[in-house]
């Protein structure tokens, strides 16, 4: 395998602790089912309330530091391909650039040549219904 034809880039994503994702339903699952009798209560769902924003903030982490690497790569991908899209973008406004410009003339002149075929027409027509014939 030459070096152009290598991976440019290689990622590999381990699958996140399941325990987390358990210890997120069980939170879900307990707020769900929480009522709010008394101080007491309040205070222990004040105390689970922290332990979720705590879960929460751990799962971000992973989840980010599993995003970081990707989006990293994707900003190579893009880069690696601009100058080849920019080129092409312009070669693609040269060339309708061009073409509207010899496009012009064309229109022009095939307004010129109907006119003037339409004007014979007319000048036929009316020769032909006076009795003259056409020149």
């Amino acid at each position: 395998m030459t070096e152009n034809e290598s991976n440019l880039i290689e990622l590999t994503v381990a699958r996140p602790d399941e325990a987390l994702f358990n210890q997120s339903k069980s939170l879900m699952e307990l707020a769900q089912n929480y009522e709010i009798t008394s101080p007491e209560v309040a205070i222990n769902a004040g105390d689970d309330l922290k332990a979720v924003k705590a879960l929460a903030k751990q799962i971000e982490d992973k989840r980010t530091s599993i995003t970081k690497p990707l989006n990293q790569a994707l900003r190579e991908v893009n880069d690696l391909f601009k100058p080849a899209k920019n080129w092409l973008k312009k070669a693609e406004g040269f060339l309708k650039g061009k073409m509207l410009l010899a496009v012009k003339p064309m229109k022009l002149a095939t307004v010129t040549v109907s006119t003037f075929n339409n004007a014979a027409r007319v000048r036929s027509t009316r020769n032909r219904s006076s009795g003259r014939a056409s020149s």
